[in-house]
């Protein structure tokens, strides 16, 4: 509420002349603003992930930089991931914080486009997904998909999945997250598992898996995420480009981005 009065300081002025206390203008001025509903996964840290029951990760912390700066209400949704393809496929959220462009998605989604693909300067972020495998079975990627070793495990709904498919390769995308298939490929002693390489970074170490997992050096693919806007969200196209515009600000701003990946110990 703060941080809103600081920025709206003509609140006070029109308190005094219409004989509202500030704190009732305050609050009504709070309650008409413009409201922006994103959804997320659930499961996805340290970018997005459901946290004590509420949305949180470096995403998450970027949109709501974003929103501040523009005085929007906004909420973010932490759920299942296919659920949130869904609600934005009907409408029931305004979009999707962290998606990658696929042609199926676009149906659906607006993106911040550059000709016919999305454009890099607004992108959340640039990652690479890597191969991991057991270090008994003695695999790094070479560059070569059809080397990876099979099944090739990855979270259900994820896009990366289809890339996989489209190899040739045998894909088991029936878990919900990629903890769960490291689990999976740990106990079974066989294939491997897909996953972005930041979070097998943070994963492989945890005592659980008792340093018997590798991460390839070379990474299998790198991708963009993306803010996107469902197509049936009336939140209208200037502000959509406005909230890319300053998204992008908030995302080249270093001192501010560090400070995000400080609260998940980056």
């Amino acid at each position: 509420m703060k941080a809103y009065l600081a920025n709206n300081d003509i609140a006070y002025w029109l308190s005094k002349a219409i004989g509202i206390p500030l704190i009732l203008f305050a609050q009504l001025s709070y309650a008409q603003m413009e409201r922006l509903t994103l959804c997320t996964d659930q499961a996805w840290y340290p970018f997005t992930f459901l946290d004590s029951y509420k949305a949180s990760g470096i995403f998450v912390d970027i949109a709501k930089a974003t929103a501040e700066r523009m005085n929007i209400k906004l909420r973010v949704r932490a759920i299942d991931w296919g659920k949130c393809q869904e609600y934005a496929a009907s409408g029931k959220v305004d979009g999707v914080l962290g998606a990658s462009f696929n042609d199926s998605r676009a149906n659906y989604m607006n993106y911040p486009m550059k000709g016919n693909e999305p454009d890099p300067v607004y992108s959340l972020s640039h990652v690479e997904y890597v191969t991991v495998t057991t270090k008994d079975q003695n695999y790094q990627y070479n560059g070569n998909p059809s080397s990876i070793l099979q099944p090739v495990r990855v979270p259900k709904s994820y896009s990366i999945a289809k890339v996989l498919k489209a190899e040739g390769l045998n894909v088991d995308d029936s878990a919900r997250g990629d903890q769960a298939n490291l689990i999976a490929l740990v106990k079974d002693k066989n294939g491997s598992v897909v996953m972005l390489r930041e979070l097998a970074k943070i994963l492989v170490n945890k005592a659980y898996f008792d340093d018997q997992l590798e991460i390839s050096d070379l990474a299998y693919k790198s991708k963009f995420y993306y803010t996107t806007f469902s197509k049936k969200s009336e939140f209208k196209e200037e502000k959509r480009q406005l909230f890319f515009d300053i998204m992008s600000e908030v995302r080249q701003d270093q001192k501010l981005f560090r400070s995000f990946l400080d609260k998940y110990e980056l």
